[in-house]
């Protein structure tokens, strides 16, 4: 039974050694996010934020306090927001910012796991390359849209478990973080299964240690949700494949559009090509490590396979690994292809080569970078996410209007429900799944009127397919009116806030314009 559990090595926590440099350019790189881009997140990232707002101010886990939903993918990465922001409240150091911090931290671990991961590479040139992927990931836009997602948690975790494990180090603490990573948010469960069977492979015995300490968290968070709210399963799943049949382009097109907004065309095939050329140089790997690229890369084909057999639209923060693989594999080849250059013919010195190789990517990395850059100049100090501003002004024109006993009705929940502090009724029915039951049914209007929001938050983007049938006449038409349109330039959408004609109105008979 000895070689079931192989003798701790604490020196496994240390993924700075021989790795300061890019330690130091991560550290640099993620305090400019910090100022650039924190403390905000997309709108669905705010669903979580109010769970841990909510739980950490003393009102319960819930969205909507008293009111018992599990309406968020990432439950126990909330209550981590909520014990963080709970230690931290006499700060005024929010979840929110919490949230920021972690997404940071965790995106300097995936880049550091990597490093540790190769360190039978030349130093110099492993630190080159470390330092070009660390600048990258935190300039790329796709990652910085989704810090404060549970998913770039998640990715630093699946990063230190692999790490761990390439490296032969303490597999319980390797299995650790994979089952907290699968704790943080469930499909990551896939990657738990993949490393562990490519630790069953290696060893050729089953990893005991592995298996047991990555079941510890996993199993106590299923056992607090189902105390809690009597399922494992979160309400947004039924949510999200309502929304299904409404999305115009394909799982795979609009996870495409979504890669060439983030870097550009001409970034996104540069990236293309060069991964192409990282993925001929993984397949050179021999030994051992290839036993783990193989279990990483079958996880990131399983779970881009899943969401496509889910029957749910695309959502960035899915995808967001196999995003960053992309950049690993992409920067793996251009330097590969840097080193073919400056070795072919013998025209450098050897103590040469690892410059030019720099220049020379930094070169062919320029497609890449310079739509990082002009996204960090045009955006510093301003949520990357272009709703968020304009559902901010929303919202605290809603807790101006109302008390905390006020409610608005809305599509896209996130944002207004955090900054108003209101309840809100969920039009989509992420956390209502009585709103589920009225979208099968048709009786949406019904509902709504029956529940008489005081106000209701209508975004030409969703109008077509959810507000039009509640406003279009009838009792609930009649019941609203306007009381103030909202615009930000950086969205191309006029947003109108309604409010019912028989509640409050500090200016019942104008209509503010932003």
């Amino acid at each position: 039974m000895s070689g079931l559990a192989p003798k701790t090595d604490w020196r496994a926590l240390d993924l700075l050694k021989g790795n300061r440099a890019v330690a130091v350019a991560c550290g640099i790189l993620a305090a400019l996010g910090a100022a650039a881009f924190a403390p905000f997140t997309y709108d669905d990232g705010y669903i979580t934020y109010r769970y841990a707002s909510n739980l950490a101010s003393g009102r319960g886990f819930a969205f909507n306090p008293g009111e018992a939903v599990l309406g968020t993918t990432a439950p126990v990465y909330a209550l981590t927001l909520a014990s963080l922001g709970f230690l931290t409240r006499v700060l005024a150091f929010s979840v929110a910012a919490w949230g920021s911090v972690l997404s940071l931290l965790s995106l300097a671990a995936a880049v550091l796991s990597l490093q540790t991961i190769r360190q039978e590479e030349p130093s110099g040139r492993r630190t080159l390359e470390g330092i070009f992927l660390a600048v990258l990931v935190f300039s790329a836009r796709w990652n910085i849209e989704m810090l404060g997602s549970e998913t770039v948690s998640v990715l630093g975790l699946l990063s230190i478990a692999f790490a761990l494990a390439v490296r032969r180090r303490n597999e319980a603490l390797s299995g650790l973080a994979a089952g907290l990573a699968a704790s943080f948010r469930f499909d990551a469960g896939l990657a738990v299964a993949a490393l562990g069977a490519a630790l069953w492979r290696d060893r050729r015995a089953f990893p005991w240690s592995y298996c047991l300490a990555g079941a510890a968290p996993i199993a106590a968070s299923l056992g607090w949700l189902w105390v809690t709210f009597g399922t494992w399963l979160p309400n947004t799943l039924e949510g999200k494949r309502s929304e299904f049949a409404l999305v115009a382009l394909g799982y795979t097109r609009s996870e495409y559009e979504w890669f060439v907004r983030s870097m550009g065309s001409a970034g996104a095939l540069t990236t293309f090509i060069f991964a192409l050329g990282g993925i001929a140089v993984v397949s050179r790997v021999r030994g051992r490590p290839f036993i783990f690229l193989v279990a990483f890369g079958a996880w990131l084909l399983a779970h881009e396979a899943l969401y496509r057999i889910a029957n749910v639209p695309f959502a960035p923060w899915y995808h967001l690994s196999a995003f960053n693989a992309i950049l690993a594999l992409a920067v793996a080849g251009v330097f590969a292809f840097a080193r073919w250059i400056t070795a072919a013919r013998g025209w450098l010195r050897e103590g040469l080569r690892t410059p030019v190789a720099a220049v020379v990517c930094g070169f062919l990395l320029l497609p890449v970078l310079s739509p990082a850059g002009s996204f960090f100049r045009d955006h510093f100090r301003r949520p990357p996410d272009p709703r968020i501003r304009i559902y901010r002004d929303v919202a605290l024109e809603i807790a101006s209007r109302s008390d905390k006993t006020g409610s608005v009705a809305a599509v896209e929940i996130g944002t207004i429900a955090y900054f108003s502090d209101r309840r809100v009724i969920d039009l989509v029915g992420l956390v209502d799944p009585e709103m589920l039951r009225a979208r099968r049914e048709g009786k949406v209007a019904e509902l709504v009127f029956a529940r008489r929001p005081d106000f209701i938050v209508d975004n030409p983007g969703f109008h077509d397919d959810f507000l039009a049938p509640l406003l279009a006449g009838g009792q609930l038409g009649l019941a609203y009116r306007e009381l103030a349109t909202f615009r930000r330039p950086e969205y191309p959408h006029p947003i109108r806030l309604l409010g019912r004609r028989d509640g409050l109105d500090p200016q019942p008979e104008g209509v503010r314009r932003r």
